[in-house]
Parts: structure tokens; C-alpha cells; sequence
């Protein structure tokens, strides 16, 4: 399915987002483009109970790039994967960027999305780099756990991803026609962040829905954001509410993981990786300890529907899906 409104769609999700919002917007009012690209903003917000509605209206009105490029609509469904689902549906542009309500992308970001993927026709989506900043000092223990706050470079290099990585929502850029048939008859496994439920993994679905239709996954550090972390999310219950969320959304993730890494083998890999997780399988159940045998055993059932122990309900949807 492809898409003729070329241009670009930045969509900022909203729950109680008002004393964010000011510096979100204006980094978004401030992007430097060429004449010919046409882009807008869309502000979803999702239940908010404070007045974010009202300073999303008097930001918008402080910028004339903004004046006629804004939409704001509501999303009734509380949780964050129902929010972006409605900024991609009432979104105009076919290349889209998911921006936080706590994101400010650098004044190229969209100019350079877009070229990215005018340019990249097998490219699905891109992410790039984040840097974190705060009003308060970073605890000791940020460094080790930044990537779950969706700060640092996603690759260690500018390029393609491989079949065992995919991207953050933070930044995140993609093409709707892709998205569109992504979801047109599967909705998501993962309800993603909901009030005060970090659960999370809807935007690392999104990615490999994609990755599952043949298309790439890119990282290009000429995209570039900060993330402002607020005081109460640098605690340490904050951050374990954080892993507990990753956690929780693990085995779908796994379970879309191994269906990429099955489904872009040849024959040989097939037979090759099926006698390697069968020979990992019986090692971990018996000698050896630090294979993990559920893993294994969910690559033996997607190569060849048989399973040694019983997987889930989940795991033999995402074994079956196709677009």
C-alpha cells in the first residue's frame, strides 16, 4: 500500500502533559525545513486531567510555522499505543515521527527524517540518538539503565539493524502505508504505557511487524533529541516499576524476535538453526544451564510447528502472522 501525501507527520501523545509541553512544541514550532516539504504537527491527547488542552492551544498560537499546521484530537482509549494509533490514522503525511511529549528534536530532525526515507525505499523506520537532561542531578545508577529510559545511540554504528534489534519510540520515524497494513487485521499484543503502568513494547512491535514484511530497520545518528527526564522518574521505584513494565512485555517481544530470525533464512539456515536450538534445548534441560530452553524451544516451534514444552497462546498468533 503506498501512500501519495508525501511529506512528514510528527505526533506528540499527551497524558497530563502540560508542563511539558512548552519546550516540546517549541522545538517542534523551531525545525528548519526546505520550502518544498510539507509537514504538520498532531497533539493526541489521552485522558488528561490537567489542563494540557488549554497549553497546547496557547503554544500553538505563539508560532506562525505552527498556526496552520496543527491538529489537536482526542483518544478516549487510555493507554499510549491507543494514542498513536489515532495520530497515525488522523495523520495527513506518510512519513511519520512518534515525538514524546518530553522529546525536543534538534532543529534538522524533521528534514532529515524525510530524507532518510525518500531516499531509502527498503528502509521501514529509523531511529537515532538521545541525549538526557534534567533540572536535577542523574543518580549514580542512570548510566547503567539509560537505555530503558530511551536515552544514548541506539547502534554503535549509522546503518541497517540486525534481525536481533529494533528501535525505541522516542524519535522514532516511519512510514504510515507500512504501519496501515501492519495493523489492518492484527491489533497489538502490547497495550504499551497507561497512566501510572509502565508496561511497554509497542513500539518495538511496530518495528518488527515491519521487519516480518520484508522491510529494514535503520539507525542514523544525524537524528538527534533530548529527552527531559523529570526528578520523579529518576528514583529508583520509578526505575523499578520501569523493568517490571520490560519485563512484562518481554515473551511477546521474544516471540516477534524469533519469528524474524526464522522467517529470513534460507533453507540450509532453516535446517542449520533447527539442530543447534534442538542441540541447546536438550543441553540446557540436562548439562548445561545458561541456554535458556524456552528460547530454543520457541525456534524449534516456528520452524517446524512441533514444541517440546507447551507456548503460549500468543506465541502461536505471532507464529502465524502475515501481511
Amino acid at each position: 500500500m503506498l501512500l501519495n501525501n508525501k511529506g512528514v507527520s510528527v505526533i506528540v501523545c499527551c497524558y497530563n502533559s502540560a508542563s511539558r509541553l512548552p519546550e516540546t512544541i517549541r522545538h517542534i514550532a523551531l525545525q528548519e525545513l526546505r520550502a518544498d516539504i510539507e509537514w504538520e504537527l498532531v497533539i493526541v491527547n489521552n485522558n488528561s486531567t490537567d489542563n494540557t488542552i488549554t497549553i497546547a492551544l496557547n503554544e500553538v498560537e505563539k508560532y506562525e510555522s505552527l498556526n496552520s499546521r496543527c491538529k489537536i484530537v482526542n483518544e478516549l482509549n487510555a493507554g499510549l499505543s491507543h494514542a498513536r494509533h489515532t495520530g497515525v490514522e488522523v495523520s495527513k503525511y506518510d512519513y511519520i515521527i512518534f515525538c514524546d511529549d518530553d522529546n525536543w528534536l534538534e532543529k534538522n530532525y524533521l528534514q532529515n527524517a524525510y530524507f532518510i526515507l525518500e531516499n531509502n525505499k527498503k528502509i521501514a523506520a529509523v531511529g537515532g540518538k538521545s541525549e538526557a537532561i534534567s533540572d536535577v542531578k542523574f543518580p549514580s545508577w542512570f548510566e547503567k539503565y539509560k537505555q530503558c529510559y530511551a536515552v544514548g545511540p541506539q547502534k554503535a554504528e549509522n546503518g541497517i539493524l540486525k534481525h536481533y534489534q529494533s528501535l525505541w519510540g522516542a524519535g522514532l520515524v516511519f512510514r504510515k502505508s507500512l504501519y496501515v497494513v501492519a495493523y489492518r487485521n492484527h491489533p497489538s499484543f502490547l497495550s504499551d504505557r497507561n497512566g501510572n503502568d509502565l508496561s511497554s513494547g509497542g513500539d518495538y512491535e511496530i518495528c518488527l511487524r515491519m521487519k516480518l514484511m520484508k522491510f529494514e530497520l535503520s539507525y542514523c545518528d544525524k537524528l538527534q533529541l533530548k529527552h527531559f527526564i523529570t526528578s520523579n522518574r529518576l528514583t529508583k521505584e520509578y526505575l523499578e516499576k520501569l523493568l517490571i513494565g520490560i519485563n512484562k512485555s518481554n515473551e511477546i517481544i521474544t516471540a516477534y524476535f524469533v519469528k524474524v530470525r526464522t522467517e529470513r533464512l534460507n533453507f540450509l539456515g532453516k535446517i542449520f538453526l533447527f539442530f543447534n536450538a534442538l542441540i541447546k534445548y536438550i543441553l540446557s534441560k540436562f548439562l548445561v544451564k545458561r541456554w535458556n530452553s524456552a528460547y530454543e524451544n520457541l525456534i524449534i516451534f516456528n520452524l517446524t510447528g512441533f514444541a517440546f514444552r507447551e507456548v503460549t497462546q500468543i506465541e502461536r498468533e505471532i507464529k502465524h502472522l502475515s501481511f
